[in-house]
């Protein structure tokens, strides 16, 4: 039993050695990307323009009218607020890879970083949308055994990139193993 007992250590880790995760060069997720977002969002309010002036043609115009300027107005400011935060939160979205773990880092008002070590990786998909397939990008899906909240999904990367980053994870979870 004291052989086992010499064996066991857990030196404690000083703070001020620690890497810095700061200092990652992350890659910016492409500008293509970003035109999906605008799109979607496009797509989106053009919906709910439609349910608005439904409502002004509709028999109820004489209850929505009076108020339907600022409706108006307010579905505009909305819109270009949604606009503004589309284009200050791509800033923020990047991707790391090193040599036993990926990172992805998101949010402008929110920031995130999240960090998947190779060896909880379960699997890996490239999937894509409509608009994906037009503009040719793909996002790459990283599972991992702590469940959906650890999962990772980086978008705006180009086919060929997120195929080879798919094998390249597969390939170091393989080794890894």
């Amino acid at each position: 039993m004291d052989e086992l007992n010499n064996s066991f250590k857990n030196l404690q880790v000083e703070i001020d050695h620690l890497p810095s995760i700061n200092q990652l060069n992350f890659d910016k997720l492409g500008k293509k990307y970003f035109s999906i977002m605008i799109l979607n969002s496009i797509i989106f309010f053009f919906i709910v323009l439609i349910g608005l002036l439904y409502f002004w043609y509709i028999d109820i115009k004489d209850i929505v009218k009076p108020y339907f300027q600022w409706i108006l107005i307010t579905y505009l400011l909305i819109f270009l607020l949604t606009l503004f935060f589309i284009r200050k939160s791509f800033e923020f979205k990047a991707f790391a890879f090193r040599q036993k773990d990926i990172s992805y880092k998101s949010g402008w008002i929110w920031r995130k970083i999240t960090t998947i070590p190779f060896n909880r990786v379960q699997h890996c998909e490239v999937s894509q949308g409509i608009f994906d397939r037009y503009f040719g990008l793909a996002k790459l899906k990283i599972y991992t055994a702590g469940g959906s909240s650890s999962d990772v999904s980086i978008p705006g990367l180009e086919v060929e990139q997120a195929n080879d980053l798919k094998h390249f994870i597969l390939n170091k979870v393989e080794i890894d193993a």
